[in-house]
């Protein structure tokens, strides 16, 4: 009797046919022969193909360098290079990231806030309240512009015309003042010229810190957030125009300097030419009116064709950088410590070679790296909330919207079902905060410059001759290195739920293309949406430790009396308005296709992360 088969019958005929042997009847040296010509035909295939994809990207790089070149050559017949690296002369005495000497504690805060110490890029005393500024003066200013090489020396500040000040207290309501942020006092001034302004301004913005009174998030944007004063300062005198022009509008440094010992700081740059608030229509080479945060139902179209103007801004930003770093890597050694530069570094490098971007090969070692490396889940824990903060800050939100502020909201909103829903699924997300963060930092290609706050007021807005809707970047505040996904995220849940449940993937898309054509390389749309939706997913969480300040500004029985975020205790007090629309906004986007739970669920599918 003949011995039985070691495989069975079908199993054997499926291994002869995956060799491409079906209908050939070989011996063993036969088909070892043909074993080796298909591996080998298999080598070269791949080799064809990788050969064909090394060539398109190559010609992708070398349009893209030629159109930076087209760029470039632009800029300077506009009179505004391109940026260039920081020379090596300046380069050695540039002031470096650290914390210089910065108080530390409420006590060591409050003994130096007042103190008048000279700044660190340029060396001179500077006024950080309006009466300072009055009292040294278009003298001062005119010292001031020319250590920092933006006047000439045979010109000179002789008069302020205007001196307005706004925001000076952004926890109490008033409708002026709640146009104008809540990050630092500002000083709309107009200034004359002994010999005329020529190209210069003379209207100038200036931003200044508030005043320490205890009630509002002075110690929190000076000491607990440090960085984001420094960080500002640091981009304009970087990017400012001293040393070029980044290849999209932001406004024109004059004198930008700070101490980092005392907290205090000046930042006076050139004023955007606002339309008056209220303008509904906007013709060809005008400027829209500066818009309000979380106010995009007071915007013409609810805002969006600023939000696709934005997004062209915001891939051309990063693309820029993305093409910087092959030439220099200042900007990284300026805003990174080197600590955490060199942790990414290691990151990247090993992810990189895993896998291409958007592989499941990388998606299993970063699932190996959060379940299987020690070291590396100790660096994820400090990436976000830990599953007990999280879950405490909704907590805290379901307690306001539920119950506190509940007569505020859209009865829809906070309906039983809806409440329980969104209780249900964001405490589902509370308890991989870490892990998302974690993934999104470790894909190379999120890594960027990043602008901090890059929502639709953050920015300014204008027609060019052919109508088209154009946009500037400002406020950099606590610009720093993150990834493209967290900035998009970040930026986009000040929008109304609706505007994105409609837009929100033609802006991707719109994004992706901008960001192509700068670089060459091109991001799928649906990964980066993916992954702009994990980075709301972790946001959702600060925006709820947000509520204790709403619980300062108005107690408990106050809120039970507001009527939605019309009220005018909502809408015209800068801070109130903020951290209640942001939970409004979330409740909203919670009942539509767009909620940043449905990508969660995605990437739960995905990636098939152990269950918590």
């Amino acid at each position: 009797a003949n011995p039985p088969p070691l495989l069975p019958a079908d199993a054997a005929q499926w291994w002869v046919a995956a060799r491409g042997l079906v209908g050939s009847m070989l011996d063993f040296d036969d088909l070892e022969e043909a074993l080796e010509q298909r591996e080998q035909a298999d080598a070269e295939a791949a080799a064809a193909a990788a050969a064909e994809e090394e060539a398109k990207a190559q010609a992708a790089k070398a349009e893209a360098l030629a159109r930076a070149e087209e760029l470039d050559a632009a800029a300077r017949a506009a009179g505004r290079p391109l940026w260039a690296p920081i020379p090596d002369d300046v380069w050695a005495v540039f002031p470096k990231l650290g914390d210089g000497g910065r108080p530390k504690k409420m006590n060591e805060f409050k003994a130096v806030v007042n103190d008048t110490d000279p700044g660190e890029y340029w060396g001179i005393r500077f006024p950080f309240t309006p009466q300072m500024l009055r009292d040294m003066g278009p003298e001062w200013l005119t010292q001031a512009m020319h250590t920092a090489g933006t006047l000439p020396r045979d010109n000179a500040v002789t008069r302020f015309t205007s001196f307005d000040v706004k925001a000076e207290d952004v926890t109490k309501q008033d409708a002026d003042n709640a146009r104008w942020g809540g990050a630092g006092l500002k000083i709309l001034l107009r200034v004359e010229y002994k010999n005329g302004p020529g190209d210069l301004t003379e209207g100038m913005f200036i931003k200044m810190p508030h005043e320490f009174t205890g009630k509002n998030e002075r110690y929190k944007n000076s000491v607990t957030s440090f960085g984001m004063d420094w960080s500002e300062v640091t981009f304009y005198n970087v990017f400012g125009g001293r040393f070029g022009h980044l290849p999209f509008k932001s406004p024109r440094m004059y004198f930008c300097d700070m101490c980092r010992r005392t907290t205090n700081f000046v930042n006076i740059v050139e004023q955007i030419p606002y339309a008056k608030t209220g303008t509904m229509t906007v013709r060809p080479g005008e400027y829209y009116p500066a818009p309000e945060k979380y106010r995009d139902w007071a915007l013409p179209n609810n805002g969006l064709d600023l939000y696709y103007a934005h997004a062209r801004a915001l891939a051309q930003f990063f693309a820029w950088h993305r093409m910087a770093r092959q030439n220099t890597d200042q900007i990284e050694r300026i805003f990174m410590d080197e600590g955490t530069y060199g942790f990414k570094t290691h990151i990247y490098g090993v992810v990189g070679h895993t896998g291409k971007y958007n592989s499941k090969e990388r998606d299993e070692l970063i699932v190996q790296m959060l379940t299987k490396d020690p070291g590396l889940m100790g660096a994820a824990a400090g990436m976000g909330f830990s599953p007990q903060a999280a879950q405490g800050f909704l907590d805290l939100c379901l307690s306001f919207a539920g119950d506190v502020a509940k007569g505020a909201f859209p009865r829809d909103l906070v309906s039983a079902a809806a409440m329980e829903k969104f209780r249900s699924e964001a405490g589902d997300m509370a308890k991989y905060c870490c892990e998302m963060q974690f993934y999104m930092s470790a894909i190379p290609e999120f890594f960027s410059l990043c602008h901090p706050n890059a929502q639709v007021d953050n920015a300014f807005y204008w027609k060019d001759e052919s109508g088209q809707t154009l946009c500037g970047l400002l406020d950099w505040g606590g610009v720093s290195h993150s990834t493209i996904p967290g900035c998009l995220g970040n930026g986009w849940i000040g929008a109304e739920p609706e505007v994105m449940e409609e837009h929100e993937e033609k802006l991707i898309q719109l994004f992706v293309d901008e960001y192509e054509k700068v670089t060459g390389f091109r991001f799928d749309p649906d990964d980066l949406r993916m992954n702009m939706k994990l980075a709301q997913c972790c946001v959702l969480y600060g925006c709820c430790a947000n509520i204790g300040m709403l619980l300062r500004i108005y107690k408990k029985d106050e809120w039970k009396t507001m009527k939605g975020r019309k009220d005018p205790r909502i809408d015209e007090n800068f801070l109130n308005r903020c951290y209640f629309v942001q939970i409004h906004l979330w409740l909203k986007m919670w009942q539509l296709r767009c909620s940043p739970y449905n990508f969660f669920q995605q990437w739960m599918k995905r990636i098939r992360f152990p269950p918590k």
